[in-house]
């Protein structure tokens, strides 16, 4: 893979090249305007950045050499080099991500096949954080190893390595949602000292999207356990129930891990997906000896319910019974119901199957239908229990509900996204699903 990239870099222009008086002046430039931002009275990093991409394409070269460098060379012999900041480095991104991808890759991967040091390849992979798309999610991992036989055994990216991989995937994903589908072969094929950026980087984006990807590496790397489960619950909920339901058969196992962290990590991830097969072994744990365990039980029990009966397990075990009754006996008429029979049945109907919550995402996949009913008050009904119900899976629906032709829907169905996202979203449901990554 490598190899075709070094073949593309032979051929491709270097666009960022000048001649030696423009190149010197550029670099000037470049040099003094980044220097400049570390003033008291500096611009702002829109002026700054404005400043810097006016240069031209000159500066391109100026401004990768101190990202390599990780510092700015002094412009007079009183000044001394100055130490590349992290606001800097985002000022240099945000200026090469004024020009096209074709204007700047090209460059980076030349002067990383003249130079794979590792400040050549850490820098490559600064740049690519704004210029790379999901298909280049494997090609980063290929700059981010030495270009030596690695150990088996251990990682051999060193922790700028490691962070600047982060950094580049999380900023891509953000960007470009369809690299979450690129994730499952590097997952498969990556060793798993390696996967340690990447599962950070998923973390970061606190995306849903991510949850495949995370399954896959607890099912494949055990060793990575506490970390991918910790990376799960920065990443919330999906309203893909398929995708929740293998996170939560992966995670579930873990509630038996000897280490009381794991064991306390993955309590807390199930209680985060509202797992109800995990409730038994919940109450088990709320009885341990280990605080920790303990707590975690606790707070898992109180996430998955919406309820808070203390940290006894009896009433705990009362709730439970109580669930299962519920959903043995009356769950199969209250469902049918909401479909059936008069307004006041099937009001009824919403009223007692949003209530349930041990099966949370279940009774909210049953609301789904009550959803669509050609009745507003019903609608608007269902948007409130949702609501309480807080399961993402009534994202979608809940989304189109925000264009519905009665005012209470809209603004009940507005409701229920904030109770369930946590977060005030756009009005409209175009700009809704851009920022919930919901495909129309």
């Amino acid at each position: 893979m490598r190899s075709v990239w070094l073949a593309l870099c032979c051929v491709a222009p270097c666009l960022g090249s000048a001649l030696p008086s423009q190149e010197t002046s550029a670099r000037t430039q470049a040099v003094a305007i980044l220097r400049d931002s570390r003033r008291k009275d500096a611009p702002s990093e829109d002026v700054v950045v404005e400043r810097l991409a006016r240069c031209g394409l000159a500066i391109v070269d100026p401004l990768l050499d101190p990202l390599r460098e990780r510092k700015l060379p002094p412009l007079a012999e009183s000044d001394r080099a100055q130490t590349l900041s992290v606001p800097q480095r985002e000022l240099i991104l945000g200026a090469l991500g004024r020009w096209s991808p074709r204007a700047i890759l090209p460059n980076v991967e030349a002067r990383v096949a003249a130079d794979p040091s590792e400040a050549s390849r850490v820098a490559a992979l600064y740049v690519y954080s704004s210029h790379g798309s999901g298909r280049h999610l494997s090609h980063l991992f290929e700059l981010a190893a030495e270009p030596v036989a690695p150990s088996p055994q251990e990682s051999d990216l060193s922790a700028d390595e490691a962070d600047a991989l982060r950094f580049a995937v999380a900023r891509i994903l953000e960007r470009d949602t369809a690299g979450f589908r690129e994730l499952s072969g590097i997952v498969q094929r990556a060793r798993a000292e390696d996967l340690r950026p990447l599962l950070f980087a998923l973390g970061d984006t606190g995306d849903a999207c991510a949850i495949p990807a995370l399954t896959l590496a607890l099912r494949q790397h055990p060793q990575l356990a506490s970390l991918a489960i910790s990376q799960a619950r920065r990443v919330g909920t999906s309203f893909d129930a398929a995708a929740n339901r293998a996170l939560a058969d992966a995670v579930r196992p873990y509630l038996a891990a000897e280490r009381a962290e794991d064991a306390s990590a993955a309590a807390r991830e199930l209680g985060e997906l509202g797992d109800p097969e995990a409730a038994k072994a919940l109450l088990t744990m709320l009885g341990s000896s280990e605080p920790q365990l303990q707590e975690s039980a606790h707070w898992a029990l109180r996430r998955m319910s919406r309820l808070d009966f203390g940290a006894r397990k009896e009433p705990w075990s009362a709730w439970l019974a109580s669930e299962r009754e519920w959903w043995d006996v009356e769950a199969p008429a209250r469902i049918e119901e909401l479909v059936r029979g008069s307004r006041a049945t099937r009001l009824a109907a919403v009223a007692s199957v949003g209530a349930r919550t041990w099966r949370r995402h279940e009774a909210a996949e049953a609301l789904l239908a009550a959803l669509w009913d050609n009745d507003p008050l019903l609608r608007e009904a269902a948007c409130h229990a949702l609501g309480q119900l807080s399961s993402p899976l009534a994202l979608p629906r809940l989304v189109e509900l925000l264009a519905d032709s009665d005012p209470r829907v809209v603004s009940a169905a507005r409701a229920a996204l904030l109770a369930i996202v946590g977060t005030r979203l756009p009005d409209s449901p175009e700009e809704c699903r851009k920022v919930l990554h919901i495909e129309p």
